[in-house]
């Protein structure tokens, strides 16, 4: 048994310490995209977009448009501003229903 509980234990010693550095990693990039979105001034929509992908990293203009209450024009307006400050990425070449990816959040927690 004891060899079993030592093998456990160190297994949740090494994925503790992954989230860890997982945690340190995302909290860099929310200082690095808070920093940005000062300096430009941005709307508390586009602030509130940035918050969100750090739970859902993947999102598309009409999830935006619900999840703000925006017309589809102003969420698309949003995930503009967002890919020209380098936040979000367009995945896959689609002409329609593009999906969208906090790049850097997605190496993190994928």
């Amino acid at each position: 048994w004891t060899q079993w509980i030592t093998f456990f234990l160190y297994g949740i010693i090494s994925q503790s310490r992954a989230a860890i550095d997982n945690i340190g990693k995302l909290l860099t990039i929310k200082m690095r995209y808070d920093q940005k979105l000062n300096e430009k001034r941005v709307s508390r929509n586009l602030s509130m977009t940035v918050e969100r992908l750090f739970s859902t990293p993947i999102i598309t203009i009409p999830s935006v448009e619900e999840h703000l209450g925006l017309t589809y024009h102003g969420a698309q307006v949003i995930v503009d501003s967002l890919k020209e400050m380098g936040i979000l990425k367009e995945l896959g070449r689609r002409q329609r229903n593009k999906i969208f990816g906090a790049h850097e959040i997605l190496e993190i927690v994928s």
